[in-house]
């Protein structure tokens, strides 16, 4: 099903149960936007898996010489994501833009 515009964060927040306010925060300030609720929900799961993930690297890392992560503009992005599109514009030869 195609759908003909994109809901904004309020509109997602209003159609899903509950609403996340880390989750929106995150996707304000980078200015994402989701077409479904669907995407919305599917975002906000890889977006807090990330996030477990940084926590518990960070955790381990303050007890060794090792480096600290952090959130970027990439947290909602599952690997498999991230390495196509990068894959894609290095072998195209375009920049990597969102």
């Amino acid at each position: 099903m195609l759908i003909s515009s994109v809901c904004d964060v309020t509109e997602i927040r209003m159609a899903c149960a509950g609403g996340d306010e880390v989750y929106d925060d995150f996707s304000a300030s980078f200015g994402r936007r989701h077409f479904s609720s669907e995407e919305y929900e599917h975002r906000r799961g890889v977006f807090h898996d990330n996030r477990q993930y940084i926590e518990d690297w960070n955790a381990q890392a303050q007890n060794s010489d090792s480096h600290m992560l952090g959130l970027n503009h990439f947290a909602d992005w599952t690997q498999v994501c991230f390495h196509v599109r990068r894959t894609c514009a290095l072998f195209l030869n375009l920049p990597c833009r969102l």
